[in-house]
């Protein structure tokens, strides 16, 4: 599970005056079922909340890990009074999968265009002016001890990070997002790589950075150019071992990680 956010939160109530539909039903209707993403919504429903685990955030006091928020009658356990276009869709691995495999493929699922190649090179490229950038490396820089390094790649396009720099194994031009929840996607259009990293325990500790990080770094270091390796086919999973399939049972699992390869 994890909570990510669509547009622009403003734009929900824009949008509902311009295509008369609800902010649920729009996104449904253009994204959500032309890729197959059944598990993605605003909330968790009923028959489906068992394969929802609780999030979790340490104590205060003690630093223990103690459950935060709950599966059932927890915050994503019903519905929202408003849906946020910034942060609040709960969706599964394979789910998200699918909409960055969009991504990289320029807007296209086969030969069915969900969005323009111009939308998804608004999304994915840096829009950010020189002052802006300085800004926000500034800004980066005050939140280091909430944030241990995440987030930083350099640049901003429409609802997700776009990496201007290489300051590790990722190239320039890597995009996607980490999440507050303890979540890290990105796609990677040098390499044809997708990368889901699904967590319970948030950022509220360092530990939650550290392993976001490791999951990277292995990710990165699993990549084999070998002829063999590129006849994977899509949709397998590597790990440094033989392929397994793709499960998407269970939304999330603490300190659970998927690895996609498709080259």
């Amino acid at each position: 599970m994890a909570v990510r956010g669509a547009t622009a939160r403003s734009g929900c109530c824009r949008h509902r005056r311009v295509t008369g539909q609800s902010f649920e039903t729009f996104p449904r209707e253009r994204i959500f079922d032309p890729l197959g993403m059944k598990d993605t919504g605003f909330h968790v429903p009923a028959d489906k909340i068992d394969r929802l685990p609780p999030r979790y955030a340490p104590d205060p006091q003690t630093g223990e890990f103690v459950v935060a928020d709950e599966a059932e009658g927890g915050h994503h356990s019903r519905p929202p009074a408003f849906p946020s276009g910034g942060g609040g869709l709960d969706f599964t691995v394979d789910d998200y999968h699918a909409y960055f495999r969009m991504l990289l493929n320029h807007g296209t699922r086969g030969t069915e265009r969900i969005l323009s190649r111009p939308a998804v090179e608004l999304m994915t490229t840096n829009r950010l002016t020189p002052e802006q950038t300085s800004a926000l490396q500034a800004w980066a820089r005050s939140v280091a001890h909430l944030s241990h390094g995440q987030g930083q790649t350099g640049g901003w396009g429409f609802g997700m990070t776009g990496r201007t720099y290489r300051g590790d194994y990722a190239p320039v031009g890597q995009f996607g997002w980490d999440g507050g929840s303890g979540t890290t996607t990105y796609a990677d259009p040098d390499n044809r790589l997708v990368g889901i990293l699904l967590t319970r325990t948030g950022m509220s500790t360092p530990d939650s950075a550290r392993a976001i990080q490791d999951f990277w770094t292995t990710l990165y270091q699993a990549i084999d150019d070998c002829p063999a390796c590129r006849a994977v086919p899509p949709g397998r999973a590597y790990a440094g071992g033989p392929a397994a399939s793709l499960s998407s049972r269970h939304l999330m699992e603490p300190s659970s990680m998927r690895h996609w390869f498709d080259r």
